[in-house]
């Protein structure tokens, strides 16, 4: 890597429509959670796991912080974890991301490089990816304002800030197909999703 980045691990979700814990489920032998950590500890120089149940989260033995605003979403989430870390960029990771590796994060980081931004944002199939993105901790104050304006769509800061958008093209030209693509960005939502997960090789 060319520069120092902090990685912050997204874990406050309910999991509602999965009916349990998505960061705990096993994908090839592996809590989706430990490999994502895994994978971050050799990229980024801090991890930053945002949390609500830290107590579920103590065996992974890293910096635990909880929303500052609870039950306000992912953007609460993104807001703790931008103010706790110590570096300017930041690449934020959701939790149920089972393909995740670490190449991704080679692309995000060579578009930074080429374009002066708050944000460098995948753009796949035409929606925007969030939650598998950097950002710079300058954007704090937007996302602080959405807040108190209860404006919680992560939609709402990245169309205040001066956003980056990656698209499929440049994964391509990474070296990646269009399937693997899809995968590299495909997050577990329900029952139907993991099932799907576990039928697919660990690599995409």
């Amino acid at each position: 890597m060319f520069m120092e980045i902090a990685g912050i691990i997204l874990a406050g979700g309910k999991s509602s429509r999965m009916g349990t814990n998505k960061a705990l489920l096993t994908v090839n032998g592996e809590q989706t959670i430990v490999r994502l950590l895994e994978r971050l500890l050799n990229i980024v120089d801090e991890v930053i796991l945002v949390t609500n149940d830290k107590e579920t989260y103590e065996f992974l033995d890293v910096q635990m912080v909880t929303d500052n605003e609870k039950d306000r979403g992912p953007l609460a989430g993104l807001e703790a974890g931008l103010a706790a870390s110590k570096h300017s960029w930041n690449l934020i990771v959701a939790c149920d991301l089972p393909f995740f590796e670490e190449k991704i994060v080679e692309v995000l980081l060579h578009s930074l490089k080429q374009t002066a931004c708050d944000a460098v944002i995948p753009l796949i199939n035409g929606r925007a990816q969030p939650l598998m993105a950097l950002y710079h901790r300058r954007v704090l104050p937007t996302i602080e304002q959405s807040l108190k304006e209860n404006k919680l769509r992560l939609r709402d800061v990245f169309t205040q800030i001066n956003s980056r958008f990656v698209t499929e093209e440049e994964f391509l030209k990474a070296g990646y197909s269009e399937k693997e693509i899809e995968k590299l960005f495909f997050n577990m939502n329900n029952p139907e999703d993991y099932t799907w997960v576990k039928s697919q090789k660990s690599k995409p």
